[in-house]
């Protein structure tokens, strides 16, 4: 049952809907038996239009900010940096519109919603006036369309519709449904979260066009009658595509864009020549194929309750194997080839304004969206977070020239589909805080350089990898200040979205360095030292090399706890969610307790201090630093935390108290999809590390996981491994393939 996500309710809200998508097209099927309504969303449905910011930023600016920084004048800095050197916002992820299913039933009993993750499908049941109806609801990714089939023990009648928080308009063609509509320019007030939409009549200032279409196929008959479909009968199938004009980030999709009317009609044109039964085969064989790879299995994880009852009751180890499974499900549901990367609420809106515009965040979001991923061996759903981090060194260079005066490449803390690369603010007080993050490139380039390691991809290295790595470390070369010691650091520098008492009313989020940044720091020169040195290439690896010994190390202060900023501060917040200056823990692997035990000490008490609680991927992130730590129990109360079950009518802002809704969604709150994805690396962390040569296997299996197994992990080299364990012992290792086991050095825990 751990694949099956079940309610014997429909849903009453987002937070108790239930996703289906392909990477492309998006749903949330809510599955009411009366007035059924699925919300739609597209990929690369976002507002505004390319756009670059040189407006607000200045190579003066960022030098003088530099300046009061080393001679120790860090709130002046901040304060310059806030007014003076952060331009405009990211633009948001867009719902598209609602595609709403009405019936004429009453009365209604044996209600039951269904999920099956390792199959792509949902189906909802229920039984009225004693005839039985089935409805099922899935995206198909080798046929591009989501395709709904209602079925009746006797002909029923239906009324197909749409409704949206977008300005549209409702017209058929032939026989199918269309929503049109335009995307604005978004004007949006961060620190509020409050905006409006800009709307032009010049073509150039438009933003991209978007459609919706659904074509019904019944055994009754239907018509389209003042833009509704009405239809009877006891076998209906709908299909419905969603299209957008949008090009790639540099084209304009107004002027320039896609024809996605033609791009949808034809997509239901194609759909339309096959049988349901084909296009349903079809889509099962082709999710099943990825979810179907790897498998966890824990005692005392086959609960038959509703899930919501699960997550509520945990009286078992269900709650773990069905979260677990369900990162795996909406990584494949929303991250595929030809789309665009996963979101901060990966591809599911509905949200006229969604929180956080639903963008990108870069230092920690949208990376913990794919941290499971290469280890589930699912490196085809990689592939949209490689394009997204290619085409940001590209717009980097502009950002990098334009407001740092230098040649290379520079992107910040949040972005978007036009992939925006300046620190964002509008001049807003204490904007600092999270826009001024120059080394957001050095994150995401840590997840491409582990698909190497998990893969062994050489072409990928050599073509794609060492381009990249080698173009971001000679960036950071210029930016690096060095030290009377002659130690090496990036200056100014934040800590994202923590900062710490200046005098005993305000507060400050600038240092003459961080740990965060030099974590960074060190690690792009050491991967690009290696690529080097693997492309024999001598004296880049050696120049790196270099560069990597003399940046600023790790530190430890007086109270043991490693040092976020150059010096001891007063925290302004001691549980602050954000623990960026434990980077070199988790994502890396700089700071191990076999390694560098000092350091993993001063990095436990550094989370003792945090503390357990905090915003869902906050929990998250943490459960998998203390799997790093080899503290399983530890990890598991963390992830037990990130299960207090949140109310679904709970959705606002709040940056403590995070949680799981109903859907099992990560409750910020409100929804933010990372959490998810952080679940289910935390378990992988737990069970099975590889650090080079080295694979650990169950090193942090926490107490109340006795018996179980895990198959199909990717580690290292393109090889995969197989556990079994039991009283809490592991009891048979495979690794595959048979000729890759002799490069591993095995260490049970």
């Amino acid at each position: 049952m751990n694949n099956i996500v079940k309610y014997s309710y429909p849903a009453k809200n987002f937070q108790e809907a239930l996703p289906i998508g392909n990477g492309r097209i998006g749903g949330m099927v809510y599955g009411d038996a009366k007035k059924d309504r699925v919300s739609l969303n597209e990929s690369s449905f976002w507002a505004g239009n390319p756009k670059v910011d040189l407006t607000h930023g200045s190579t003066e600016i960022y030098n003088e900010a530099r300046r009061l920084t080393l001679e120790g004048k860090y709130l002046d800095a901040q304060q310059l940096i806030d007014y003076n050197f952060t331009g405009d916002f990211a633009q948001r992820y867009l719902a598209l519109a609602n595609l709403n299913i009405e019936t004429e039933i009453e009365e209604y009993s044996d209600y039951n919603r269904i999920l099956d993750m390792e199959k792509g499908i949902q189906t909802v049941t229920f039984t009225s006036n004693n005839i039985s109806y089935k409805r099922e609801y899935f995206v198909s990714n080798p046929d591009d369309i989501m395709a709904i089939r209602l079925t009746a023990a006797q002909s029923q009648s239906i009324k197909i519709s749409y409704n949206s928080v977008m300005q549209g308009i409702v017209s058929s063609f032939n026989d199918i449904l269309i929503f049109k509509t335009i995307a604005p320019i978004s004007v949006i007030n961060y620190e509020t979260s409050e905006g409006y939409d800009f709307y032009s009549e010049l073509d150039e200032e438009k933003g991209m066009r978007a459609i919706a279409g659904v074509k019904i196929i019944t055994d009754g008959s239907f018509e389209i009658k003042n833009n509704v479909i009405h239809a009877n009968g006891s076998d209906i199938v709908l299909l419905v595509s969603t299209q957008t004009s949008y090009v790639d980030y540099k084209t304009h999709p107004y002027t320039n864009g896609k024809d996605e009317v033609a791009l949808c009609l034809n997509g239901i044109s194609s759909a339309s020549k096959k049988a349901y039964d084909e296009l349903k085969n079809t889509h099962i064989k082709d999710f099943t194929s990825l979810y179907n790879r790897t498998e966890l299995s824990l005692d005392n994880d086959d609960s038959v309750l509703d899930t919501d009852c699960i997550l509520k009751e945990q009286k078992d180890n269900s709650i773990y194997t069905i979260l677990f499974n369900y990162g795996k499900y909406l990584t494949i549901s929303a991250s595929r080839k030809g789309g665009n990367a996963m979101n901060l609420q990966g591809i599911w809106n509905e949200k006229e304004f969604a929180p956080w515009n639903s963008d990108y965040h870069l230092n920690i979001n949208a990376e913990m969206n794919y941290m499971p991923t290469l280890k589930l061996n699912l490196d085809e759903c990689f592939e949209p977070y490689i394009t997204l981090t290619k085409e940001l060194t590209e717009s980097g260079r502009i950002i990098a020239k334009e407001w740092f005066g230098i040649d290379g490449t520079i992107v910040n803390h949040v972005t978007d589909v036009w992939r925006l690369a300046n620190p964002v603010g509008r001049h807003y007080y204490d904007s600092c805080i999270y826009a001024y993050f120059p080394v957001a490139l050095g994150w995401m380039l840590q997840g491409l350089y582990e698909r190497y390691e998990i893969t062994g991809d050489e072409s990928f290295l050599k073509d794609t990898f060492y381009p990249l790595v080698e173009e971001f470390a000679e960036t950071l070369i210029k930016l690096l200040y060095t030290d009377e010691n002659g130690k090496m650091y990036l200056s100014p520098a934040t800590s994202p979205e923590n900062k710490y008492m200046w005098d005993d009313k305000v507060t400050c989020s600038v240092g003459k360095f961080s740990e965060m940044f030099n974590a960074i720091t060190r690690d792009v020169f050491r991967m690009a030292s290696i690529t080097a040195d693997k492309l024999n290439i001598p004296d880049k690896a050696k120049k790196y090399a270099e560069y990597k010994e003399n940046i600023m190390p790790t530190l430890i202060g007086s109270d043991g706890r490693i040092l976020e900023w150059d010096r001891e501060v007063v925290e302004r917040d001691v549980n602050h969610r954000h623990v960026s200056h434990l980077y070199a823990l988790h994502p890396l692997k700089e700071i191990t307790p076999y390694d560098t035990p000092e350091l993993a000490q001063a990095a436990a008490k550094s989370l003792n201090v945090r503390g357990d609680e905090g915003s869902g991927w906050c929990i998250a992130w943490k459960a998998n630093m203390w799997a790093r730590l080899f503290d399983g129990n530890r990890a598991l109360k963390l992830l037990d935390n990130q299960l207090n079950p949140v109310d679904s009518t709970f959705d606002v802002i709040k940056l403590f108290g995070g949680g799981t809704y109903p859907n099992l969604f990560c409750a910020h709150p409100p929804f933010q999809i990372d959490g998810n994805f952080g679940f289910t690396s935390a378990i992988l962390e737990m069970l099975v590390q590889c650090n080079g040569n080295d694979l650990y296997i169950l090193p942090a299996l926490p107490d109340k996981w006795t018996n179980g197994h895990i198959k199909g992990i990717r580690i290292n080299n393109g090889a995969t491994v197989d556990i079994k364990w039991e009283n809490s012992k592991a009891t048979d290792i495979k690794i595959l393939p048979e000729e890759l086991s002799k490069n591993f050095n095995i260490i049970i825990k």
